[in-house]
């Protein structure tokens, strides 16, 4: 084998290592590497009165950038899975909001907390969020996707039916306060 070979078949197999080593993690994993922002969630499984904790944490090597819709909301997405698998990235109603946007750091080895309530989505099933940080050094924008997590449909109510009398309150049978006692009593 001379040199040409051996330099073509270093290549070749540079090639197949560089084509397959991403291939082992799922995209609820993106962000799990000691790289990169982990952006994951309090709890698994979220009612639609809960409010779910956020939680970046920057792994990289340098402060990450993040937007604060109107100094409150973090900028982000979401998407719904679905019998298909992850349907389009949709968006919170506050991204249409026309205020600032600020920009907040997250600096290395750091966490930041959001607090998102659940009732944002309007649905149940199963999500993902996904959120862009800038890098500066190197300049660079990504997005971190986080852990999926459920809202489920809240439990039913129960019912009162059988605690009621089984005749129609008239409103005439209530007594009706006279003000007049209560002030000249």
């Amino acid at each position: 084998m001379n040199f040409t070979d051996a330099k073509a078949l270093t290549i070749i197999i540079s090639i197949i290592l560089w084509l397959t080593a991403g291939c082992g993690d799922s995209p609820t994993n993106v962000g799990a590497l000691s790289d990169e922002i982990v952006f994951s969630t309090d709890k698994a499984s979220y009612a639609p009165s809960d409010t779910l904790t956020l939680v970046l944490t920057n792994n990289t090597k340098s402060n990450a950038i993040i937007g604060m819709r109107c100094a409150t909301y973090l900028e982000m997405f979401y998407q719904k899975h679905d019998t298909n698998g992850w349907g389009d990235t949709l968006w919170f109603p506050y991204m249409s909001l026309r205020c600032v946007t600020l920009l907040d750091t997250v600096k290395v080895n750091s966490t930041f907390r959001h607090r998102l309530p659940a009732g944002l989505f309007y649905a149940t099933g199963t999500f993902r969020l996904t959120v862009r940080f800038h890098n500066p050094l190197p300049d660079s924008s990504r997005s971190a996707i986080s852990s999926s997590f459920t809202i489920q449909q809240p439990k039913e109510m129960p019912r009162l039916v059988g605690l009621l009398p089984n005749k129609r309150l008239e409103l005439t049978e209530l007594p009706t306060a006279n003000p007049c006692l209560a002030f000249f009593g």
